[in-house]
């Protein structure tokens, strides 16, 4: 690992590549939209197929980051930038498989707000605990690969924690009916079909406050690693912060089980298949694991948290519709919670 402070300037080398991708992303979902609205699901693909695309963009992306940052230097804001600017054609592949015929174009704009997040969260720790927190992968063995997934699982189990448990009660007050109509309603345009990019459909204060109870989630882990003098073990480095990233967009894929694509999860505790709940009632599931909201019912003295397997079966015991099968595509939503 290299751990050093960021540079003042960044070589023109990761600005050409942020650019590049940038035009790929923009025309990339133009013309998705623009195919999608005449025709739906372009066409049909397996589970596998699906999984190798995902895969094979998300290994040539992370490759693409380490050869660079190996190579040019780069500063905070740049870094940052280029995370979310390649992390950005996974949700077009999402898209591509999705049966969603139509995504806004603002979710690009959203996606720059999520990016701020980052860069916020960036700042702060170097702020708080000094610069150089975020190593360069420079050694490719078997073995350092190895350490950093067990880096990547120890960051995400940690940094889900501590997010969760600040994004739930933040969500619950975006639900709040004083609230709700002027901001977060307008991510819940997508409830039925969802695709990866609606991650990033929202209103601009909505597309800043909830990834931001996540970076500061991130921050509150970054602190704890400090004082435990673990930072060169259990810091960040720029292979995980991308894996982290990627994590995070498949919150709202099409497929619940795109998630456990980066880590094997139960369903209370797979985003994707804990959030969909919120999104078919939204009534239920603030946080994006059962625990959370499990602690924060108990102290707001109500009951939201629910399982998927259990929502699952009681959709069908009803005869509301067809829940969505955690073992495959998000199910269609039901007439009584079209009316919520």
């Amino acid at each position: 690992m290299e751990v050093g402070s960021f540079p003042t300037s960044a070589h023109p080398a990761h600005w050409l590549v942020v650019i590049m991708v940038l035009l790929v992303n923009v025309l990339g979902l133009w013309w998705l939209n623009h195919r999608k609205s005449k025709a739906g699901s372009i066409t049909r693909h397996t589970w596998a197929a699906k999984r190798i695309a995902y895969w094979a963009y998300m290994i040539m992306a992370c490759a693409l980051v380490c050869y660079l940052d190996l190579k040019f230097q780069v500063t905070e804001a740049v870094f940052c930038v280029r995370t979310y600017v390649l992390i950005f054609p996974l949700g077009l592949i999402d898209f591509y498989f999705a049966e969603c015929r139509r995504v806004d174009m603002k979710v690009i704009a959203g996606s720059g707000l999520w990016c701020l997040t980052m860069y916020l969260r960036v700042c702060t720790v170097r702020q708080l605990i000094g610069p150089g927190k975020i190593a360069v992968l420079s050694d490719f063995s078997t073995a350092s690969l190895l350490t950093e997934a067990l880096r990547y699982v120890v960051v995400l189990i940690f940094v889900g924690i501590f997010g969760d448990l600040i994004f739930s009660p933040a969500h619950r007050l975006a639900h709040h009916r004083r609230v709700y109509a002027y901001q977060h309603k307008v991510h819940h345009e997508y409830t039925n079909n969802l695709t990866a990019l609606v991650l990033y459909h929202g209103s601009m204060f909505d597309d800043f406050l909830m990834p931001l109870t996540v970076a500061m989630g991130a921050v509150v882990f970054a602190l704890l690693v400090h004082w435990s003098g673990l930072d060169g073990t259990l810091g960040t480095s720029n292979l995980t912060e991308m894996l982290m990233v990627f994590n995070t967009l498949f919150a709202h894929a099409h497929d619940v089980r795109c998630a456990n694509l980066m880590f094997p999860l139960p369903p209370s505790l797979n985003f994707s298949a804990y959030h969909v709940v919120h999104h078919l009632n939204p009534d239920k599931n603030f946080g994006l694991t059962l625990p959370s909201d499990i602690i924060w019912d108990k102290l707001l003295g109500v009951k939201t948290a629910m399982d998927p397997v259990a929502f699952e079966a009681e959709m069908k015991e009803k005869r509301l519709g067809a829940a969505p099968s955690l073992l495959g595509k998000i199910g269609k939503q039901s007439q009584a919670l079209k009316k919520h």
